[in-house]
């Protein structure tokens, strides 16, 4: 089904390795809020969805994608088996996002960007 972004949520779409690397890092950090996590095999992607408003810094990743209103992104039911897309990090049906506060100071930055 696809969902609009930018109200409820805005999400962070990254190339999976750096997904995989920012999840750990966000793990040993030990903040408390995490959010869902999309797999999306087709694009080796990884999407965090994060509460709605902050886009993030200027340089970031150019493999990054920001979507927010005017977005839309396909998700998978929880309860059916989809190709290409799976949740990770399941909603957990109290609306839990990440914070762009905590996610955002350990992204790297494109390297042209100083």
């Amino acid at each position: 089904m696809l969902l609009p972004a930018g109200r409820m949520w805005d999400a962070l779409a990254v190339p999976e390795i750096l997904g995989r690397s920012l999840l750990a890092a966000i793990a040993r950090s030990g903040q408390s809020g995490s959010g869902p996590v999309l797999g999306d095999s087709k694009r080796q992607e990884l999407v965090l969805l994060m509460t709605p408003g902050t886009p993030p810094p200027t340089g970031l990743d150019r493999a990054a994608r920001y979507l927010t209103s005017g977005a839309w992104l396909a998700v998978p039911d929880p309860d059916r088996q989809a190709t290409g897309l799976a949740w990770l990090v399941a909603p957990d049906g109290r609306g839990t996002l990440f914070s762009p506060t905590d996610v955002y100071p350990l992204l790297p930055q494109h390297p042209s960007v100083k």
